[in-house]
């Protein structure tokens, strides 16, 4: 067994000899020579142009086969052997961008100052050097990105080989180790680059050898002459967000601070300047997160984020989305990558003490304080109609924050902040603020002052649910059962409010049978959300418990009678006997014999976990009849 895995090992180490020869060859290849045995390869009609090709091309294959042959072995090459492919995906890459670069041409020009040890100076030129080398002898008026002419099959070759051949590298962590290969694929994203993004972040590195260098490529002109539109760099960008990988990176070299400024300013650019639709600039918003996050800098990341979060409050424009009624809002979008810039940076970590999570906490504060604060002042609608999207985005990224237990003194102002949100007019930004004020009130101990203001901005809210033509009955439910379980006087205090809101409908007969339904429901499902938390709360108020449930169940309002038994059963755990609780029990008992199918199962259920096992003991019995057959739902 050992002997043949030795053997394997041995056969894959000399199929990458095999494969690294014959990617250095590859290298010498002119461009319409690797067009003609891609197209070949693929089965593409080639060009007809080119009606002469020598016949030994045949038996050669592509540069994408040749790189996409290494990633597959890519796990038994050794570290020089990865970063040598990297120079030579480089080449290949370069090769596709100008012509000059590979092929008789460029040998032929550098032969002309160089004398021996062609071909290992053609491999050992930096990038910079080999753009300044090959640029100079083709006339600038060959290619134009503002009007660019690509045939076909070098446009197919092209294609294939970001998808097929770079990717497949990138994928493997293979191409990504050198800065070469970054540097141009951020000159194929942005020839022009905006630089406010990284100002920062290159600020403690302006004396390093690696950013001088990475400062002179990114304002180098020869991107300009690129033959590229806008499809190949919005696949491009696309590339680097779903399969770049970068080491890890501990000291400010020449990945840290070269290859990885200049990438996020060409990402920068591309979503700020260069992005035709809001999906393309979230696209390389995307990779800017993903590439922030990965090197693990907090200076980085914090910028990125900051970039982000102002580009959120300072996005006035129509949000296309009808108050996120569609599947996609580039204003939640943009939220969920603040959520994920915070939760990837701070990793599994049980409490972030860093200084990016409470940097991030003041900012996120900040925002949401100018974002309400017309309408804390005027008690009107927000400014823009794009204030219901701006505020989900960032409650998301408010509750990235609290996964990791927060406990710094501008939590308090921030909870007061969103629990007046609580009673805002649009129910997406309730069910936000109710999700995040829930799990925030799990972590923290001290939670009764508090209490008072949201108890009165949930009635508040409540009261205006009320009247809207449609109702989400788990709008409230997360925070109302934190709430109740915290406090027993927020608990009493809720049910009463709940059960007096009910009896003053039942008083004014509704002509709408079916809204009184929706509201019966609403209320009923609250009422469980409370009791169940706080039993010695939920039986202070049995009795008129007792009665809204006798109501819905004459009149055979199941849903809500099903809600209101969950109240009711809850308040087993009040007591340590049955028998202090003989009187719910006699109530329930007939219900529960009533009942059929998956309620009925659904309440047994809870009657095992309240207790209540005489109540489960007769639904379960009952239950057993429907099995005798493979049609039941409990099969």
């Amino acid at each position: 067994m050992c002997n043949e895995v030795l053997e394997t090992i041995h056969q894959k180490r000399k199929k990458i000899t095999d494969l690294l020869d014959e990617a250095k060859l590859a290298c010498d290849r002119a461009l319409f020579q690797e067009v003609y045995i891609w197209n070949v390869a693929a089965g593409e009609p080639t060009s007809k142009k080119r009606k002469s090709v020598p016949i030994e091309l045949k038996s050669q294959r592509s540069w994408t086969t040749i790189l996409s042959d290494i990633a597959r072995l890519s796990h038994f090459m050794k570290i020089i052997e990865q970063e040598l492919i990297s120079k030579y995906a480089t080449i290949y890459l370069l090769g596709f961008l100008n012509p000059n670069s590979t092929g008789c041409n460029f040998f032929t020009l550098r032969s002309m100052t160089l004398k021996d040890g062609l071909v290992d100076a053609f491999f050992e030129l930096d990038l910079e050097e080999r753009l300044e080398d090959t640029s100079r002898y083709f006339s600038a008026n060959e290619f134009d990105q503002i009007n660019v002419c690509i045939d076909g099959p070098r446009e197919r070759a092209f294609n294939g080989f970001l998808r097929f051949g770079l990717a497949a590298l990138w994928r493997e962590s293979v191409a990504s180790n050198t800065t070469d290969i970054l540097h141009l694929v951020a000159m194929v994203i942005a020839p022009q680059l905006d630089t406010s993004l990284i100002g920062n972040i290159v600020a403690p590195w302006e004396d390093i050898p690696a950013w001088i260098k990475a400062s002179r490529l990114m304002g180098c002109l020869y991107p300009h002459s690129f033959p590229l539109h806008y499809t190949h760099r919005l696949l491009t960008v696309k590339l680097v967000f779903e399969n770049l990988l970068l080491p890890e990176i501990n000291t400010p070299n020449a990945m840290l601070a070269g290859a990885v400024p200049h990438l996020l300013a060409a990402l920068y650019t591309f979503a700020r300047h260069m992005a035709r639709t809001s999906e393309d600039a979230h696209l390389a918003h995307q990779a800017l997160v993903q590439i922030s996050t990965q090197t693990g800098q907090e200076l980085i990341v914090r910028e990125v984020f900051y970039n982000l979060l102002s580009q959120t409050i300072e996005d006035k424009n129509q949000c296309k989305c009808r108050g996120c009624k569609v599947d996609w809002c580039p204003h939640a979008a943009r939220g969920k990558l603040l959520q994920q810039c915070i939760i990837s940076f701070n990793g599994s970590r049980h409490y972030a003490d860093g200084t990016f999570t409470e940097q991030a906490l003041i900012a996120l504060k900040a925002s949401l304080e100018e974002l309400l604060s017309p309408w804390r002042e005027e008690a009107e609608e927000f400014p823009h109609s794009n204030s219901a999207c701006i505020l989900r985005t960032l409650l998301y990224a408010i509750e990235a924050l609290f996964h990791f237990l927060l406990d710094f003194e501008h939590v308090t102002g921030l909870l007061e902040l969103i629990i007046q949100l609580l009673h805002h007019s649009d129910s997406r930004v309730r069910i936000a603020s109710s999700s995040l004020l829930s799990l925030a009130f799990s972590h923290i101990q001290s939670t009764d002052i508090y209490m008072n203001s949201m108890l009165e901005n949930i009635k508040a809210a409540i009261e205006t649910v009320l009247l809207q033509p449609k109702i989400n009955i788990k709008e409230f439910q997360s925070v109302v059962s934190v709430a109740a379980r915290k406090s027993t006087t927020f608990a009493i205090s809720f049910l009463s409010f709940l059960i007096e809101s009910r009896q003053e409908k039942l008083r004014w007969k509704s002509n709408d049978e079916k809204k009184d339904i929706i509201i019966a429901n609403f209320i009923s499902y609250l009422i469980a959300s409370g009791a169940m938390p706080n039993p010695r709360a939920a039986y202070k108020k049995v009795r008129a418990i007792q009665s809204l449930f006798k109501f819905e169940s004459k009149r055979n309002n199941s849903a809500a009678a099903s809600n209101l038994i969950a109240a009711l059963l809850s308040t087993r755990k009040a007591f340590i006997f049955q028998k202090q609780c003989k009187e719910v029990i006699g109530l329930v008992r007939y219900f529960a014999s009533e009942s059929v199918g998956w309620r009925a199962y659904q309440m047994a259920c809870h009657a095992m976990c309240t207790g209540n096992f005489e109540i489960a003991e007769i639904i379960y019995t009952k239950l057993t009849f429907q099995t005798s057959t493979q049609r039941s739902f409990l099969w």
